[in-house]
């Protein structure tokens, strides 16, 4: 994604945010509160640039449902996949076959759905695609694939859910697919055929005939079928003002929708509702894993390796083969004297990702286009590799003279400084450090007058900076210790100011909270919400707190110790 288009994204971003703030001012329930604080700083990251403690740099994302950054990447993940799904199957389309668009549909306001949730009206109508599915394996169902959509209707607060399907099917079949949804569904649903709104996204006819391994359907209305099924599965779909026509007013894909109020009812109606959710799915001649294992399982004599680790021509015993290597562009090419050898078994051997090479002038032809060397020719013995004798050193009893600016070391200011900055860790290894050192300052051997007077000042550098570490751990331990000492309070550092803190259970609502014994401050433990166990305690300010008396009348506050 270009730097430009996320800025523009991240921008769009803020209404989302703002949504989310207002959700979680209103709301009482103080788990509640938590998680749509979450979603806000993952949403507020999303996009940004971090580096791991692994020293790569990664990219935030936040798979959240309604962020801008992460619709549009998955937008653009579905399509790319579509493509790869027509392209695929396109060699598996049979004479006699049609390939048709449908739309699989079921009356939200029935009886057996209306107090439904959205989870559990998934469930529910993905069990009659089931049923539905079973009935297409008997009447010669080559495959499909299929998008679960639901539209939201802002003035009933419900949705609209509904399946579009892509399938390859017998023509004598097709229309007999009607009936048996109707009855699947007990008559509270219908299946239409080709495109029934008439938008323009590719379906121009009811169905397309196929012929043997070739469709009927230009690549243009292919990439418009592939963008329609790749779309945003959550929309709005009545406008919250028939009237209106400011921008602000006007519906249609989640991304698209900039009316605060009806954003606020889709949060609300979608959350903790769609954990784990699929929306795309493909079976048959259009489900992508049968070609992955049908690459896999190709047998050849020449190999091309695609992102190989050069490391493993150096340790592994290499086989009969011609074998030549491209470093720079981490490629290798293979030709073995047999055909034996299949995709799978090559890439377990020199990893990477490995395509089979056919056809005359191939291997010629793809030696020519890169910078290839050769490693290894058929018939050639490998070299055996011995193992190289490290020389040990001989240990002298020579005078060695110390370098009396201490360079070898480092600044000693620097180091303290460091240790300051990097806290808990710094001051475990200039503790370490110390007692590693400090021995090897008890030379006992003859030296010279200014070889004692530089060994002198080893030792004394070394002892001051064992006193700035026992600074430090005193300060890092005080207020274990303060901990230890009382049982009825828990104590933090808030804005470099020690804070003793009382916890309260919050009997309406749910959940622990802490509040100082002055009555002042209240704060939360963002450690998964959990009553303080003494080893994990994040300290978060409520920020909505204002005096105990009116906190504790809404939260009916009870004291644990």
């Amino acid at each position: 994604m270009k730097n430009k288009e996320l800025k523009e994204l991240k921008a769009r971003n803020v209404l989302v945010e703002d949504v989310i703030k207002k959700i979680k001012i209103e709301t009482d329930n103080i788990n509640e509160k938590l998680e749509y604080s979450k979603k806000y700083k993952k949403i507020k990251a999303c996009g940004t640039s971090e580096m791991r403690s692994d020293g790569k740099i990664y990219i935030n994302k936040c798979n959240d449902k309604f962020c801008q950054i992460c619709l549009t990447r998955e937008r653009r993940k579905r399509f790319n996949k579509l493509k790869k799904i027509f392209e695929k199957s396109e060699t598996k389309l049979e004479k006699g076959y049609v390939e048709a668009f449908l739309t699989l549909n079921f009356n939200y306001n029935s009886e057996d759905v209306k107090n439904m949730k959205l989870a559990e009206y998934l469930e529910y109508f993905q069990k009659m695609f089931k049923k539905f599915c079973e009935e297409l394996k008997k009447i010669d169902c080559l495959g499909y694939i299929y998008k679960k959509e639901f539209p939201f209707i802002f003035s009933e607060n419900k949705f609209n859910l509904h399946y579009h399907l892509w399938i390859c099917i017998k023509k004598e079949n097709l229309e007999k697919l009607q009936k048996k949804w109707h009855k699947i569904t007990n008559g509270q649903g219908n299946l239409h055929i080709g495109n029934t709104k008439n938008e323009n996204f590719g379906i121009t006819q009811k169905f397309y005939e196929c012929e043997e391994n070739k469709r009927n359907i230009s690549k243009r209305q292919v990439e418009k079928i592939c963008n329609y099924l790749a779309k945003s599965y959550l929309s709005s779909a009545v406008k919250y003002d028939e009237k209106a026509e400011n921008d602000n007013d006007k519906i249609g894909l989640v991304e698209d929708i900039k009316n605060k109020e009806v954003l606020e009812k889709m949060m609300k109606a979608t959350h903790g509702q769609l954990e784990n959710f699929k929306c795309l799915s493909a079976s048959g001649i259009y489900n992508l894993t049968i070609y992955e294992k049908e690459r896999k399982s190709e047998k050849s004599r020449m190999f091309e390796v695609f992102e190989y680790d050069p490391k493993i021509l150096e340790e592994m015993k290499l086989p009969n083969a011609d074998i030549f290597s491209d470093e720079k562009e981490k490629k290798l090419l293979l030709r073995f004297d047999v055909n034996n050898n299949t995709v799978e078994k090559i890439e377990k051997k020199f990893g990477g990702k490995a395509f089979v090479l056919k056809g005359k002038g191939k291997w010629s032809e793809r030696l020519a286009a890169g910078n290839f060397k050769e490693v290894k020719r058929i018939g050639m013995k490998n070299i055996e590799k011995k193992p190289i004798k490290k020389k040990k050193t001989p240990v002298t009893t020579e005078k060695t003279t110390v370098e009396t600016t201490f360079e070898i070391f480092g600044n000693i200011e620097e180091i303290k400084n460091k240790i300051v900055n990097l806290g808990d860790g710094a001051m475990t290894w200039a503790t370490e450090l110390v007692q590693v050192i400090l021995p090897y300052t008890n030379i006992k051997q003859q030296s010279s007058d200014e070889d004692k007077q530089t060994i002198e000042k080893l030792e004394k550098r070394v002892k001051e900076l064992e006193k700035e570490t026992e600074k430090f751990k005193v300060a890092k331990t005080f207020s274990d210790e303060k901990q230890s000492e009382k049982s009825d309070f828990i104590v933090i550092q808030d804005e470099n100011e020690t804070i003793e803190l009382e916890e309260y259970k919050m009997l309406s609502g749910g959940g622990y909270c802490y509040i100082t014994k002055d009555k002042n401050k209240a704060y939360i433990n963002t450690m998964f919400a959990k009553k303080y166990d003494k080893k994990s305690f994040r300290a978060e300010r409520i920020e909505h707190y204002k005096n105990f008396e009116e906190f504790n009348k809404k939260y009916q506050l009870k004291k644990t110790f």
